[in-house]
């Protein structure tokens, strides 16, 4: 049901997000969108303060008391005063890092940012803890459509730049975390207590450890393509990625920490965590494919429709990154079980050798400019997505190639055939059919086969809440 309600909530933030992509790709240029992706980059690093492993030890522990929420809070205060240091020093360094000289003004201008999203943090895990989901996605929703959209064409209006993309979302996240905060007002005080500190960092220490690996992972794809190719580069390459992060974000939430929590208050019997694990990866695969299956087959024309002609360089690289897509959603949710069950170090040397594995193809293959970035960044997911499947196949009997294919058996087959059915379909409609027309033709087929399927787990899940 967390599901259902998350995903409802996220299936109207992507549909404005679409209509924006759209807006802003006709009205700004390459190099305001390589300033933005590197100004992401920082923005998803703050925003892991609340992810950080002290909050996951507040949601999986059973019995907490308030030393444990004050020396969460306390240190919450000391990770965001760390940032809020560089991004005040270390301004200057990041610009020249990027060759963006642009970024040290607005560095320097958002240092407050960090202590903001720490102020919430303790609220945000306490929602989670308890899985008030409905409460998480009105607020998302409220601060996404009334505060980041409005301001996108007002800042727009005065600046015509970059500024429109970065400063409505720095109010996005200062409101956000400000109605987190009020939403759910705890008590809390800024003390640290060493016996609360030991049982949290118990399991919370390589948990952050790991976070932070796995997003440097997740974003060395910019990194690399903002130092070694350029600002204009990245610009280009942000757009398909943001087509695939508007996929991607419509799970995010409940891949990072909806999962998570709902993992956390499995039993031991272990059977039963084979069955919930495969069924989760069922759902999401369900939900997910026809979506792919019509970004795969139609990249040509969602590129036009969506970017416009001036982008086509994205075409290639938004195949890529939606072939990635796959591997990454259902590696997350063998990444959520196993820190849901304690095995923090082991998902913090995976991460790691994920970020290794990562940024080398990627560097390996940036003289391919970046197509080959791309592939490096997509393989070094599947990479990781093999190796956490292999450590979970371990713990848990009967968690094999062959079970996931029997589960996901109809699944899969009904995404090869309709992928190469609607490939050659393809050679019929391009140049002879008006492009939406193309895009609704294939949408159709993709629905019919799935639409069904959904409408019968959806319901199954209802009846069973009920």
């Amino acid at each position: 049901m967390n599901g259902i309600w998350y995903s409802f909530s996220k299936i109207i933030i992507i549909f404005t997000r679409i209509f924006l992509l759209m807006w802003t790709s006709r009205h700004l240029l390459p190099h305001d969108f390589g300033v933005f992706h590197v100004f992401n980059i920082l923005i998803t690093l703050f925003m892991e303060i609340p992810n950080t492993g002290l909050g996951a030890s507040l949601i999986k522990q059973k019995n907490i008391n308030q030393n444990h929420i004050n020396t969460a809070f306390f240190s919450y205060i000391v990770f965001a005063v760390f940032f809020a240091g560089i991004l005040w020093f270390g301004n200057d360094l990041v610009a020249n890092f990027f060759s963006i000289p642009e970024l040290s003004s607005i560095l320097h201008s958002i240092f407050w940012l960090p202590l903001f999203i720490a102020l919430s943090a303790i609220s945000r895990n306490i929602l989670l803890k308890n899985l008030e989901v409905k409460k998480i996605s009105l607020i998302e929703l409220f601060s996404f459509t009334c505060i980041y959209i409005p301001g996108v064409f007002i800042v727009y209006h005065l600046t015509h730049n970059f500024y429109a993309l970065i400063y409505p979302l720095v109010a996005q996240v200062l409101v956000e975390s400000m109605i987190f905060y009020a939403v759910k007002k705890e008590k809390y005080f800024f003390k640290f207590d060493k016996t609360a500190w030991n049982e949290l960092i118990h399991f919370g220490g390589w948990n952050t450890a790991s976070r932070i690996v796995g997003m440097l992972g997740n974003q060395s794809d910019g990194i690399i393509i903002g130092r070694v190719l350029g600002s204009n580069s990245l610009g280009i390459y942000n757009r398909s990625y943001s087509i695939m992060s508007t996929i991607q974000n419509l799970y995010a939430q409940y891949l990072d920490n909806i999962i998570f929590a709902d993992f956390s208050k499995m039993g031991e019997d272990i059977s039963l965590h084979l069955k919930k694990l495969l069924k989760v990866e069922f759902l999401l695969n369900l939900f997910i494919f026809p979506v792919l299956l019509l970004v795969l087959t139609s990249s040509n024309e969602i590129i036009a429709i969506l970017l416009g002609d001036k982008w086509k360089q994205a075409e290639g690289l938004l195949k890529i990154l939606t072939i990635g897509l796959i591997f990454r959603i259902n590696y997350k949710i063998t990444l959520q079980y196993l820190r849901s069950q304690g095995f923090i170090k082991n998902t913090f040397y995976y991460s790691s050798l994920y970020l290794i594995v990562t940024a080398c193809l990627m560097y390996s293959l940036s003289h391919f400019g970046l197509i080959g970035v791309t592939i490096g960044y997509s393989l070094g997911l599947i990479f990781q997505y093999l190796q956490l499947h292999f450590k979970v196949s371990k713990e848990i009997p009967g968690y094999t190639w062959i079970r996931f294919i029997k589960v996901n058996k109809f699944l899969l087959l009904k995404f090869v055939l309709l992928l190469i059915f609607i490939s050659l379909l393809n050679l019929i409609l391009i140049g002879k059919v008006n492009i939406f027309i193309a895009i609704v033709i294939k949408g159709l087929i993709i629905g019919s086969f799935f639409i069904k399927q959904i409408y019968h787990e959806i319901n199954s899940i209802l009846k069973a809440k009920n």
